[in-house]
């Protein structure tokens, strides 16, 4: 469901904002960076629904896409889930989702959780 290393330099990479001024980041450490923030993204939904039922309830995803290339970019977008302790709660589960060919996988799983 994540974008895979090859996927990012070959795919994502040479259309993005870090590739252009005035970032032109390198990709490792763009790819290092991204990695990073999704590690810290998935200990903290872990950390706050792990181990504890949590039932889908819909999603919102903003209508302000981001197109580079072949790419769109979605997001941020929200997950709502009844955790059955009252009213569903709206969380921001992962970062940008990319869309290429009509095909989506998660650019990062970093969240502000």
């Amino acid at each position: 469901m994540l974008i895979t290393r090859a996927e990012f330099a070959y795919l994502y990479y040479p259309t993005s904002r870090a590739s252009k001024p005035p970032y032109e980041e390198s990709p490792d450490l763009n790819f290092l960076r991204s990695r990073e923030h999704s590690g810290k993204g998935i200990r903290r939904a872990l950390k706050l629904l792990g181990g504890r039922p949590a039932r889908y309830a819909g999603y919102m995803c903003s209508a302000n896409t981001r197109t580079e290339g072949e790419n769109t970019l979605w997001g941020p977008c929200t997950v709502k889930a009844d955790t059955g302790a009252g009213a569903p709660v709206e969380l921001s589960l992962f970062g940008t989702i990319i869309e290429r060919a009509g095909q989506f996988k998660f650019l990062s799983y970093a969240n502000q959780l």
